[in-house]
């Protein structure tokens, strides 16, 4: 990193600890996509990796599919499921940390530790989750938790 530019990243790390304070720990999840999640922004505004998310239903199921890619041990990912939560937290190795910084020319890929909280739209059964890994991708199955109708009594 050239002078400059840590200076300027050490700058946009100040302005957020003081939105943060001002606004509230959550003020940067609120933020339009095109200060998350890849937008012009985004490199400014997170910290750390925050993997991609995809998450779809089916009747019984919602299931998460994040980018993962490099994940080598089972104790290098972990996930913590709550009723209308997934935490996804890990840390992806640096197969090349051999490789001094000057001689990268271009360096694109996360490296460390992630994390990503997903807000789950229906509720989960959080014992009946299952996690399947591969090709770089976490797929997770979490069991809807069914709500019960209530009877309707007739007028």
């Amino acid at each position: 990193m050239k002078p400059n530019e840590q200076g300027s990243q050490q700058d946009m790390s100040q302005l957020r600890a003081h939105l943060e304070k001002a606004f509230g720990p959550d003020f940067f999840k609120s933020l339009s996509p095109v200060f998350r999640e890849g937008g012009v922004g985004a490199g400014f505004w997170e910290e750390g990796a925050r993997p991609k998310v995809d998450l779809y239903h089916t009747p019984q199921e919602v299931i998460a599919v994040i980018e993962a890619p490099g994940i080598e041990r089972k104790e290098d990912i972990r996930l913590h499921v709550e009723p209308q939560r997934l935490l996804i937290q890990g840390v992806q190795q640096n197969r090349y940390a051999q490789i001094a910084k000057e001689q990268y020319l271009l360096s694109e890929r996360d490296r460390g530790p992630f994390e990503r909280e997903v807000v789950l739209p229906v509720p989960v059964v959080p014992e009946q989750v299952q996690a399947l890994y591969r090709l770089g991708l976490l797929e997770v199955h979490m069991r809807k938790a069914h709500q019960r109708k209530e009877p309707q009594h007739p007028e």
